[in-house]
């Protein structure tokens, strides 16, 4: 999930998030982030995604 955050969140919309003040330190944030991941499976025999960003 920290992949995520970091590459397909906006970079303005981060340091608005992180503006926030959530967590005392942002420390916390991103190493439970690299604990969890984002799964998904995907069967677009039309190519519907094509252009989503996601890699093969």
């Amino acid at each position: 999930m920290l992949k995520i955050y970091n590459d397909f969140i906006d970079s303005g919309e981060r340091r608005r998030i992180e503006r926030l003040e959530l967590f005392d330190e942002f420390e916390e944030w991103h190493m439970m982030q690299e604990h969890y991941c984002v799964a998904y499976g995907i069967n677009d025999a039309e190519g519907i995604f094509d252009d989503f960003g996601f890699k093969e």
